[in-house]
């Protein structure tokens, strides 16, 4: 995992309000393990007796760093697990020009408009490792993908291309050594129509403040279509992204709850595939079928502290979960 992430922390010594490492400092306390910020709590020493383990970002001391720098690859994520029989979304890789060593002698641009118009020419097009919903683009032309390419390449070394799917849910799951420990479920802000009012009186009358900086409102389907009248009854959503950072709500689900455990499952399963213990993996449904669309090294959950009411205990009660793995029966 890069920076992102980093704009809550100052470049000193002490962290600056970060709930992950209020969270730490809460467990630890009560575990006998001591927390101490480094780089401003970007990273952490995590000590109990003679033991001693590390946090970056969001990554505890527990997968190993090829299992996972492969699930922060989203392509390559996707190719271990189609391999491997497990329905993904896939995502296809195109590496900067600069990596001449590893891109195409022929360059990008052929063989990603080839790709562009086998996904129906509707695609999106992301860092191959980003995380947090930047970066992410709705493509459905030419200029649009060359756009947007532009944009990446200035600062990401490979871009992914995934088809645009139409998302009827999306599910994040917690998993630790196989086990699903907490669901959540990402609810995209939207407005209903009365037949009389226009998508921009309805965005007004009915999102917060709050949400309405986290949407942004940059999508430009959406800007297009601010003064058209909404049909009675008929449901608009305001963001094709399921991300926190992009106005989605999280709603924690019972992780045996009715409909929920086949979620869990290709979630466990995709992680063992991808040798990561502990992660956090994005599961949608795409046509009545559960595709794994990401999973994350980085277990992230400051929005879940954030939005949800007790939500700063339910991460307590995952972080506690870990911690007793990375130090083992000693932290008992």
């Amino acid at each position: 995992m890069g920076d992102q992430g980093r704009g809550e922390i100052d470049g000193g010594s002490t962290a600056v309000s970060r709930p992950l490492i209020r969270v730490l400092e809460g467990v630890g306390g009560r575990m006998g393990i001591s927390v101490r910020a480094i780089g401003g709590g970007w990273m952490a020493e995590l000590v109990k007796g003679s033991e001693r383990r590390l946090l970056h970002g969001y990554q505890l001391e527990l997968n190993t760093a090829a299992a996972a720098a492969i699930a922060a690859d989203k392509a390559a994520a996707f190719e271990v697990l189609e391999a491997s029989g497990i329905e993904a979304v896939p995502h296809r890789v195109f590496l900067h020009p600069r990596l001449s060593g590893f891109a195409p002698e022929g360059g990008n641009w052929g063989e990603m408009l080839r790709h562009f118009n086998s996904l129906g020419r509707d695609a999106v097009v992301k860092d191959n490792s980003g995380t947090g919903g930047m970066g992410v683009y709705r493509v459905q032309s030419e200029r649009a993908l060359e756009a947007c390419t532009y944009r990446l390449f200035q600062r990401v070394h490979g871009l992914a291309m995934a088809p645009f799917l139409v998302i009827e849910r999306e599910v994040r799951v917690i998993v630790l050594d196989g086990a699903g420990l907490l669901a959540i479920e990402k609810h995209r802000p939207s407005v209903t129509g009365d037949g009389v009012s226009s998508l921009r009186t309805l965005i007004e009358r009915g999102v917060t403040a709050s949400m309405a900086e986290r949407i942004g409102y940059t999508d430009p389907d959406l800007l297009a279509e601010l003064e058209e009248v909404i049909p009675t009854g008929a449901r608009r959503l305001l963001n094709w992204r399921h991300n926190v950072g992009q106005g989605t709500t999280p709603r924690v689900l019972a992780v045996e709850g009715a409909g929920v455990g086949v979620v869990v499952e290709r979630a466990c399963a995709a992680a063992e595939r991808l040798r990561v213990r502990f992660a956090s993996v994005d599961v949608v449904e795409v046509g009545g079928v559960w595709k794994v669309l990401e999973v994350n090294a980085g277990v992230m959950m400051d929005g879940l502290m954030r939005l949800v009411p007790g939500g700063e205990a339910i991460a307590e009660d995952v972080y506690t979960a870990a911690l007793k793995r990375m130090f083992g029966s000693e932290a008992e």
